[in-house]
């Protein structure tokens, strides 16, 4: 339904300060929220980051059952052995999949 309402109306002065707040993101919330990538690191890293992008995008597209929780349960799995490595510890962790995870072998 559209309203046609003046640029001054208070509601949509307060519909478009809302819409704006919940567009900003709370990095508290995400996984690894205190790592910031920059654009020089994009720039730099492009190559990987699409090969990453294409490669869970193909996995998802071939098993319907992957869900977006299992995409980030693998990112963080990725992110943890990366930040352990980067640290100088070298060691593998056995991870338990998800419920979702459980046929998704390539």
């Amino acid at each position: 339904m559209t309203i046609d309402c003046p640029r001054d109306c208070s509601y949509l002065t307060a519909s478009r300060e809302y819409d704006a707040l919940r567009r900003e993101i709370d990095w508290s919330n995400l996984p690894f929220g205190e790592v910031k990538l920059t654009p020089s690191f994009a720039q730099a890293h492009g190559t990987l980051l699409t090969a990453l992008d294409y490669a869970i995008c193909a996995f998802a597209a071939r098993r319907r059952e992957v869900v977006d929780a299992d995409v980030l349960v693998a990112l963080q799995s990725l992110g943890e052995a990366y930040r352990t490595l980067s640290s100088g510890i070298y060691y593998e962790r056995v991870r338990t999949p998800p419920c979702n995870a459980t046929s998704m072998r390539p």
